[in-house]
């Protein structure tokens, strides 16, 4: 989770805390996160934004390595032995194989971070942004009117924005869906 720290500028002296695709729920006044072990006052956010976080890099110099071995031993194998050729053609052929399965696993994620009156930051995050953008249209509005209309969940795991207390379910972009 090193990629998050860095996204959000701060080095690791405790004034921060990431969440990944955990539940956030709102009562009232009170937000309470981290399986319920933590809450915090609305009142005391000062700052709300959300954003695309950057995805991690692929190990480029490995890869890049890897194949160069690949083409050498393919290079000296067509010259002198057919087995350092195949030998050459497999390892580039796993690393050509390798990198573009590591490319289409990284995961895109987004965050919704809030900042304290006391400079400490919550940030939780969750790979659909929909969810993130309706959690931060959510938390807008409750901070707008002071104090939240129903109590109010938000599972960044699953996507899911439901307000337990009026009996609607707020959609994933922060519409209300009665």
């Amino acid at each position: 989770m090193d990629f998050l720290k860095d996204y959000l500028g701060r080095a690791s002296d405790n004034k921060e805390k990431i969440y990944k695709d955990s539940q956030l729920e709102i009562y009232d006044n009170i937000m309470v996160y981290g399986n319920e072990n933590n809450f915090v006052q609305l009142t005391n956010i000062t700052q709300v934004w959300k954003g695309e976080i950057p995805k991690e890099n692929l190990p480029v110099g490995m890869l890049f390595s890897g194949a160069l071995i690949g083409l050498v031993l393919l290079i000296v194998g067509l010259v002198s032995s057919a087995i350092l050729a195949v030998i050459g053609v497999i390892i580039f052929g796993g690393i050509v194989f390798l990198a573009y399965h590591l490319n289409s696993k990284i995961i895109q994620y987004y965050g919704l971070n809030i900042e304290l009156n006391s400079g400490r930051m919550i940030s939780f995050t969750s790979s659909d942004s929909k969810c993130i953008t309706g959690a931060f249209n959510v938390l807008g509005n409750i901070i707008k009117d002071g104090v939240a209309h129903g109590d109010t969940m938000i599972n960044f795991g699953t996507g899911n924005i439901v307000s337990k207390a009026s009996s609607i379910e707020i959609g994933k972009d922060g519409d209300v869906n009665e």
